[in-house]
């Protein structure tokens, strides 16, 4: 299991990181748009860690005016009476932290006006003024993670560097019905483990669904903040306590390692397959490490929500299920990464509580896990597969 030390090692990396982060965003927004800039409250980072402004500004979307990724996060006295917001494919026009206008033109700009109370706009592109629906704001982990569903413009190059921008749409009553499974996954988390719940917290603001062939569930720099999860199969509680553990980890070890030569000595960016021998893995020396913790926070939720008893036993087979598949992929990536040389001495130290965690977990789950067959399983793990598989085990 994942120490407690570590993880309150990794907490304070992720504090300074964050921080660096968002002085980093509060300079290039003094740069690009420098009087939204001094509007924004100076001692709050919460506005330039927003996930939507990484995007922005990594992208350099000229089509999207910036008030409308920052309205929520200004003060009244400097909110803008007018706003030009940019609309998905269905028309939803998402304004962080605040919500969705809906009916607006499709992959066009419109531009609202105030009429009254914080959510009273009306359309002053159309031919005639009308109100407009408007749909708040959904949240989980007590207000802390915004919970988001549509293809929001920001967020086309996420998806377009895999040739995937038209992720399937989610129709309203399928968000509830995920969000409920998403917020009994946290609540779970924050039993099993509730220091790994709050490094979670400290470093993801938003958790985004959506469903595709691909990409595959995944965090990125270039939206930092933000924890994508596919739904490509009929998700429940486990499956978002493994996926959130999974994505929101390597949101929450991008903050915790931002200086990557404070762990490793080696070049992050170089190829395994260059450094390890009779190795054919693409991933860098940096994505591969990366696993290592990810798999540490997916093996140690998921392990002490079994052990104590806070699953059905559905739930529990297939955190077991689940468990097995991520050791076998642990195991791999720690004997490719048994290399003294890659690391400094804080690389060395989380090498080391990652191995631990993994030795751990095989002492306490191993014969339990013995005779689970994965030969069918893809990249990312497949319950319905694994059933079919091991019928002998379903529960």
């Amino acid at each position: 299991m994942f120490s407690h030390e570590l993880v309150q090692y990794l907490a304070e990396n992720i504090r300074v990181g964050q921080a660096e982060l968002a002085r980093t965003v509060r300079g290039l927004l003094s740069r690009r748009a420098p009087g939204l800039a001094a509007s924004l409250a100076a001692n709050n980072d919460a506005a330039f860690l927003e996930p939507a402004v990484f995007a922005w500004l990594t992208a350099r979307r000229e089509d999207i005016d910036p008030q409308q990724i920052f309205y929520a996060y200004l003060p009244e006295s400097a909110r803008p009476s007018c706003l030009l917001l940019a609309a998905d494919a269905r028309g939803f026009a998402h304004i962080p932290r605040l919500g969705y206008f809906a009916g607006l033109a499709p992959l066009q700009q419109t531009e609202l006006m105030r009429q009254g109370g914080l959510m009273d706009w009306v359309s002053l592109t159309a031919a005639d003024v009308h109100p407009l629906e408007f749909i708040p704001a959904r949240f989980a982990a007590a207000g802390l993670l915004e919970f988001t569903y549509t293809m929001d413009p920001v967020l086309w190059p996420l998806f377009a560097e895999t040739g995937h921008v038209h992720a399937a749409a989610l129709a309203l009553d399928e968000i509830t019905e995920i969000q409920t499974q998403f917020n009994s996954a946290l609540t779970l988390m924050r039993q099993a483990r509730p220091d790994i719940y709050r490094l979670l917290c400290m470093a993801n603001r938003r958790v985004h669904v959506y469903r595709a062939e691909a990409p595959n569930s995944f965090a990125s720099l270039s939206m930092h903040g933000a924890a994508f999860l596919n739904r490509v199969e009929r998700p429940g509680t486990v499956f978002f306590l493994d996926d959130f553990a999974h994505q929101g980890g390597h949101v929450a070890f991008n903050a915790a390692t931002l200086n990557h030569g404070r762990f490793l000595k080696a070049d992050p960016q170089r190829p395994l397959r260059d450094v390890v021998a009779d190795s054919d893995d693409r991933r860098s020396l940096y994505s591969a490490f990366h696993g290592l913790f990810t798999y540490s926070l997916i093996v140690s939720v998921l392990l002490a929500s079994v052990r104590r008893g806070l699953l059905n036993s559905a739930q529990a087979h297939e955190a077991r299920a689940r468990l097995g598949f991520y050791l076998l992929k642990f195991q791999r990536d720690l004997r490719s990464l048994a290399q003294p040389k890659f690391y400094t001495a804080e690389g060395t130290l989380l090498y080391r509580g990652f191995h631990e965690c993994y030795e751990a977990a095989i002492a306490a789950c191993a014969a339990e896990l013995r005779g689970f067959d994965y030969s069918n399983q893809p990249y990312v793990f497949h319950y319905g597969r694994f059933n079919q598989l091991n019928p002998g085990h379903a529960a």
